[in-house]
């Protein structure tokens, strides 16, 4: 059946896509690359879920799609090497220029499932039509935007939460700012184009006692305990902490310990103390460019293990990774260190991305007060 599926994929070209079935019932996709008498295999990190549903079957098709232009992309790439400066490139359309570019960040970037679920949008809006990068202007953009916070008829909800909206409506500008700066455009329609706003949504995060539980109990996963109790006492990104190496950790035990790295989402080198008990988090020393928090991996069972985990500790919330971030700059907050120096250890640029968490220590203030009700002064 798995031979069936793959020879539909194909023609006789170099470059195949091939689906290699995996645990959930589902298939991994992959590209089987033969050329100049060497062949090579490159996991393209999207999966086909079991088509259970309409659902799954309509995820499943635009999930091809993108594999699919991944695959030209590479055929082309090919053929370029081969007949150099002769290959006249066309000016590209705007679905396989964003398709190109999903696949670089899908590779190399740590929001890949975000780009592919972007990507399954803008093949929904686009339907039929097929632009050129050139023919999308801030018109265009605006019926987008409109397009991701569109109010379901069935629900009457938004399609999709504003903050997810933001993200994929981000990822276009991101790939019109791109073309601009590769020259394949001359104006850049990303800088008209207005901007979708954020609601402020609830942020979950942990009390002191809460964490202390969470030590206490048992993980099925012990490197994602490890890295998110790292990350409560250090504040530090999924993103940043994926990737730390033993070259980034500085210091010794008399001056005290702190990491020296640069981060993932803004570019920028941070220097960041670290206490003893984080540092014994990371266990032995081992060799200096090797990855500190080896196996640990994002997928939508991340999440699912961590609440699991949270639950076997006793703790009713339902939490993420980024919970641990939330956790640490509240707990600071809250015993007394001031927002700009919160703000700094986070690594944000502006400190007023550092107040959404002043409010969290507001709830606290006011539940605080609140266990006074009980006194009776009369």
């Amino acid at each position: 059946m798995s031979r069936k599926r793959n020879a539909d994929l194909n023609r006789k070209e170099p470059v195949r896509l091939r689906q290699r079935r995996i645990k959930n019932g589902g298939y991994s996709l992959y590209l089987d690359t033969y050329w100049n008498g060497k062949r090579s295999y490159d996991f393209l990190k999207l999966y086909l879920n079991p088509p259970t549903d309409d659902l799954a079957i309509i995820e499943n098709k635009t999930t091809l799609e993108l594999a699919k232009q991944i695959k030209y992309k590479r055929i082309l790439e090919l053929q370029t090497g081969l007949h150099g400066s002769a290959v006249v490139k066309p000016r590209p359309k705007f679905r396989d220029f964003f398709a190109e570019l999903a696949s670089e960040k899908i590779r190399f970037d740590n929001n890949a499932g975000n780009w592919a679920s972007a990507f399954k949008h803008v093949l929904v809006f686009l339907g039929d039509e097929n632009p050129t990068i050139q023919e999308i202007d801030d018109i265009w953009l605006e019926e987008f935007r409109a397009y991701l916070l569109e109010v379901d008829k069935r629900s009457d909800k938004p399609r999709l939460s504003s903050s997810t909206a933001l993200s994929y409506f981000n990822r276009v500008r991101t790939a019109l700012t791109t073309a601009y700066e590769r020259r394949i455009i001359e104006r850049n329609p990303a800088n008209l184009a207005r901007p979708i706003r954020a609601e402020n949504a609830m942020r979950e995060f942990l009390t002191l006692n809460e964490v202390k539980r969470l030590v206490e109990t048992k993980c099925d996963q012990p490197v994602l305990k490890d890295a998110f109790l790292f990350c409560v006492l250090t504040g530090l990104r999924w993103s940043d902490i994926a990737h730390l190496t033993w070259e980034e950790v500085k210091g010794n035990t008399v001056d005290g310990w702190y990491l020296h790295f640069k981060q993932r989402k803004t570019k920028l080198f941070h220097i960041l103390p670290i206490t003893q008990q984080a540092k014994e988090i990371l266990g032995e020393r081992l060799q200096s460019d090797l990855p500190i928090f080896s196996g640990l991996k994002y997928s939508s069972k991340t999440s699912i293990e961590l609440c699991r985990w949270a639950i076997a500790a006793g703790v009713a919330k339902r939490i993420t990774f980024h919970s641990a971030r939330h956790t640490h700059a509240t707990l600071l907050l809250s015993h007394g260190v001031d927002i700009y120096t919160v703000s700094k250890l986070l690594g944000h640029k502006h400190v007023v991305s550092t107040e959404r968490y002043a409010h969290m220590t507001d709830k606290l203030k006011i539940k605080a007060i609140r266990t006074l009700t009980s006194l009776k002064v009369k």
